[in-house]
């Protein structure tokens, strides 16, 4: 397992503790869709991208000092969506 896998993994467990309390943790999210994207499942990144920005764009700090950071998951999300096939 390299070091990505690991990552990933870590940020899932954190991603389950998370949804057994409740609070939704959008940053967790964005480490996850970092890392689905580093190993080429991009697909599978666009859910979690999309769920980063849904909950960090409510962060007023995030939005003042890192709007390109927002800007890059909203785009990535809608990249990620627009590039999967039809059903």
């Amino acid at each position: 397992m390299n070091e990505v896998d690991r990552a990933l993994q870590m940020q899932m467990d954190l991603l389950q503790e998370s949804e057994q309390i409740a609070h939704p943790d959008g940053y967790v999210h964005e480490e996850i869709a970092e890392c689905l994207l580093l190993l080429g499942h991009g697909h599978e990144a666009e859910h979690y991208f999309a769920r980063a920005y849904e909950v960090l764009s409510q962060d007023l700090w995030l939005t003042q000092q890192e709007p390109e950071r927002l800007a890059r998951m909203k785009l990535l999300a809608r990249q990620l969506l627009s590039q999967m096939p039809k059903s």
